[in-house]
């Protein structure tokens, strides 16, 4: 599991209760990803089923984002088959 964090235009990411979310999400070992995907309509517009690739709105900054963090998430999972391999 990696938690990814989102920008939340209410809470800003200093705050103090989100460094504590931060604190408390990791105890049990869950991982966060390194970048925080920011707010930007190409994620808005993919909660009604379009893709980063689709539509007249195609946001390259947005494309790289997303990729950035599958590799981490697929990078914490070959780290995690390499390990329980080797068991």
């Amino acid at each position: 599991v990696m938690y990814v964090f989102t920008n939340n235009t209410v809470i800003d990411k200093r705050a103090r209760a989100l460094a504590d979310l931060r604190e408390i999400i990791q105890q049990d070992g869950t991982r966060i990803a390194g970048d925080e995907m920011p707010y930007r309509i190409a994620y808005k517009d993919m909660q009604t089923g379009a893709t980063l690739y689709a539509g007249g709105r195609v946001d390259p900054k947005a494309i790289v984002e997303s990729e950035a963090i599958f590799a981490e998430i697929v990078q914490y999972v070959i780290e995690a088959n390499r390990s329980a391999a080797a068991e």
